[in-house]
């Protein structure tokens, strides 16, 4: 055959058939062997990939084919029921707690005598009337410095 080279490019892509195949082996095992198709030759002289080994002994012969259905699992499913528990129990007693801090009486916090009474008015008054003056002080700063601004650029113009 003239075209060793084209079956040998056919064979790599994938695309020879058997008979070819058998024709490029009786070739690469012969005495005719071209210098530039040396280096494929062990590819077909080494092993015959088409055939399997002898085996003397059955390779199946230790698998159990039979199908195993799964036993219930009574621990795996009584972890996930107390799981599951867990998290109903935490919830109730966390809605609990929210339910008791909302819940508060104010009447600890009223005054039992009128003194008492005055007391808080003017401790009530005197905190409004820091904040006021901070407020105030804030603003105060606020006009001196578009003062300063409105100086700035009447001197410009």
């Amino acid at each position: 055959m003239e075209n060793w080279d084209k079956l040998i490019e056919k064979y790599f892509e994938g695309q020879s058939s058997i008979q070819e195949e058998k024709l490029l082996k009786e070739y690469m095992n012969g005495q005719n062997v071209a210098a530039k198709h040396k280096p494929y030759k062990s590819i077909f002289t080494d092993q015959d990939w088409n055939t399997l080994p002898e085996m003397e002994a059955d390779p199946f012969a230790k698998i159990d084919f039979e199908v195993k259905t799964k036993r219930f699992n009574l621990y795996r499913i009584s972890s996930i029921a107390a799981g599951f528990l867990l998290l109903i129990f935490a919830g109730f007693f966390a809605f609990q707690q929210d339910k008791q801090q909302q819940e508060f009486d104010l009447s600890s916090f009223e005054p039992e005598t009128e003194e008492e009474a005055y007391k808080q008015t003017l401790m009530a008054l005197e905190m409004l009337s820091a904040k006021l003056n901070n407020g105030t002080a804030s603003v105060e700063k606020g006009i001196h410095g578009l003062k300063k601004a409105n100086e700035i650029i009447n001197q410009n113009n």
